[in-house]
């Protein structure tokens, strides 16, 4: 099992390279926090703007979906364009993730 710390680097990464803004939307949707992504005041700005800052908000938003409900873990390792990054960047952290949502 990945310690909490990894989790966050490793699907944010994965987040990094494969989200747009749409699918910002639809994990907000499977998650529950659409909202909270949607009036967050620069998750989506800095993404759309290519500024240097998204990293760390992509990160802080990888670790509230994650805070906020545990079953949200599942939801991400199971999210085909974090699953298509994770196989072709990080087999390993993947067959771990996806063993613990098993």
């Amino acid at each position: 099992m990945l310690e909490r710390g990894k989790k966050i680097l490793v699907l944010s990464r994965a987040v990094q390279d494969t989200f747009t803004s749409s699918e910002w939307t639809e994990i907000g949707y499977l998650t529950g926090l659409d909202e909270w992504i949607d009036h967050h005041p620069r998750l989506l700005r800095s993404l759309n703007w290519g500024d240097p800052d998204y990293k760390g908000h992509a990160m802080d938003a990888v670790a509230r979906i994650l805070d906020q409900d545990p079953a949200n873990l599942k939801i991400l390792v199971e999210y085909e364009p974090i699953v298509k990054w994770l196989k072709n960047h990080e087999p390993g952290a993947l067959s771990e993730l996806q063993a613990e949502v098993s």
